[in-house]
């Protein structure tokens, strides 16, 4: 069910929240504004009152809904960032043990593309779906193993053993890096905040005592601009997953560049 809802346009989802905004605001309308409006009804001034306190929310709540954009753009862009650098990292570190004699060369090579052929194949995806592979590590902790046992023999292949021991190093901290980045994402208590100020608007809206059509014209504008706001922001939030979700380019041009032909198989 996740799956499919991942696989929904942007513009979908923003249309389906608006439109359940504004369904939640015209049914308030329609059935609870008599109980709002009796809260102000000693107030002979209603739609000044609620006009004020409209446009001061409104400045406030548009402040948090900047910080909760800024936010999920900038996360959504340094895990976009960090999948380039991995998989700059993994180019960088397969050419140095191309470097190697045979037959170390091969075995790392060939370990290094199952790695590029998992990311591609499974961990991508199953990011996408909400889920956690753990194969990457076996694989590289493969990799590791395989370099470590390598006994350079000359000078030139000690400095190139050092050289990959240390593209290795850089690339276990970005996998490291990348892997926190799954659960990154606004905190909730953000999310729990714009919630109630979505709330509060809508109430002072279905407080208003204007005509009716005005009124479902402008709660109408205002739920449509809120609802395709917050999709944007959520669909951001969840750099792994949704409808602008990061994907496995990085990898699949190292692939294509660096290592075709690639072995279907890989383990």
């Amino acid at each position: 069910m996740l799956s499919r809802i991942n696989e929904i346009p942007l513009w979908g989802i923003a249309l389906a929240y608006a439109a359940a905004l504004i369904a939640i605001t015209w049914l308030g309308i329609v059935f609870l504004s008599p109980l709002v409006r009796n809260v102000f009804k000693p107030e002979t001034r209603t739609n000044e009152l609620l006009s004020y306190c409209l446009l001061a929310f409104g400045v406030f709540f548009a402040l948090l809904l900047c910080l909760l954009a800024v936010a999920s753009y900038q996360n959504h862009d340094a895990v976009k960032s960090l999948i380039g650098r991995d998989a700059s990292s993994l180019g960088a570190l397969y050419r140095t043990v191309s470097g190697y004699p045979e037959p170390q060369r091969a075995k790392l090579q060939s370990i290094l593309q199952e790695y590029v052929n998992f990311t591609i194949d499974e961990s991508m995806p199953a990011l996408a779906r909400g889920e956690r592979p753990m194969r990457g590590i076996t694989i590289m902790t493969k990799f590791q193993t395989a370099l470590m046992s390598f006994e350079p023999t000359s000078k030139g292949q000690e400095l190139l053993h050092a050289e990959a021991l240390h593209l290795f190093s850089e690339n276990t901290v970005l996998r490291r890096e990348r892997a926190r980045t799954i659960s990154s994402g606004v905190p909730e208590t953000m999310w729990g905040i714009a919630a109630f100020g979505i709330a509060v608007i809508v109430i002072m809206l279905i407080g208003l005592d204007i005509r009716r059509s005005l009124h479902f014209t402008i709660s109408g504008a205002v739920g449509l601009f809120f609802g395709m706001m917050i999709a944007v922001i959520s669909a951001m939030d969840q750099p792994y997953r949704g409808a602008v979700r990061v994907d496995a380019e990085p990898f699949l041009l190292l692939k294509r560049q660096l290592m075709s032909p690639l072995p279907d198989g890989s383990s």
